[in-house]
């Protein structure tokens, strides 16, 4: 009895403990949707506003300040188009040199894996200025290849692969080698298919 007293009141500290963590992890989401409801008078002055509106909205779908008539309509667009390349680019060279490194015996294969790994040591943060100046100099400023192009590759995209890669048998890529596959119809009509769960996440 005492036992499973004791289990009951370690399961419910631990419930209590758990949706302690959840409304804090929830309180930032919860205080950005009541100060958007809220009246600009008591924006980020009170926690809980006295009134709710939607004032807040329909100044943004009518434009804001900006001149366009529905600006965001703009940024949705701009987001969409960049996520779209960035991340189809990731997939398909992250997929390529992945099977490169996992599959393919050539010279500087272990060169190019530890800068792989080297690389992925440092947070991206750190390379933010350089890229910024070095877009800059490039002349990209204030445009799409600005935002496209230090996202192409993804250094983490090819380190997912290419472990997925070592992990599928070699008999397989040996089998259709023998039924007369090259190398990129291995690469899209074999390997990528069976890396759907790394494709999900890249």
């Amino acid at each position: 009895m005492r036992k499973s007293r004791r289990k009951k009141f370690a399961l419910l500290g631990l419930y209590f403990l758990a949706t302690v963590v959840l409304l804090l992890m929830i309180s930032p989401y919860l205080y950005m949707l009541l100060q958007s409801l809220a009246p600009w008078r008591e924006v980020d002055r009170v926690f809980i506003p006295s009134s709710l509106s939607l004032h807040s909205y329909r100044w943004l779908l009518g434009g804001g300040l900006s001149t366009l008539p529905r600006p965001w309509l703009r940024a949705w667009g701009n987001t969409a188009l960049v996520a779209t390349t960035v991340t189809l680019s990731r997939v398909f060279v992250g997929a390529l040199v992945g099977y490169a490194l996992a599959v393919l015996s050539f010279r500087g294969r272990r060169t190019i894996q530890n800068f792989i790994l080297f690389h992925m040591f440092y947070p991206g943060i750190i390379l933010l200025v350089p890229t910024f100046l070095l877009v800059r100099a490039m002349g990209l400023y204030d445009t799409y290849l600005a935002m496209i192009l230090p996202g192409l590759v993804s250094t983490w995209a090819i380190f997912m692969y290419a472990n997925f890669f070592r992990s599928i048998p070699k008999e397989v890529v040996e089998a259709a080698r023998m039924d007369g596959a090259g190398e990129l119809r291995i690469i899209f009509q074999i390997m990528i298919p069976l890396a759907r769960p790394v494709t999900a996440i890249v």
